[in-house]
């Protein structure tokens, strides 16, 4: 936790919830870091919510991108 709360590389989260992937710790580690950002949940049940949380991918990695 203490290593989440001084990460400064910004993080997006999708959250999901299969054994791989549990949403707890996902939503955790979103309450932590600093400079995260979390995509919608459920993300991959529709078409629709799929293509948000694509758009969204691409601003938070066009935001980010070194200069």
């Amino acid at each position: 936790r203490d290593f989440v709360k001084a990460l400064k590389t910004p993080l997006l989260i999708a959250p999901d919830n299969i054994p791989a992937h549990p949403y707890e710790p996902a939503m955790e580690v979103a309450s932590l870091a600093p400079n995260s950002e979390t995509t919608i949940f459920p993300w991959k049940d529709s078409q629709d919510h799929i293509n948000e949380a694509v758009e969204h991918a691409r601003r938070f990695l066009k935001s980010h991108a070194p200069a």
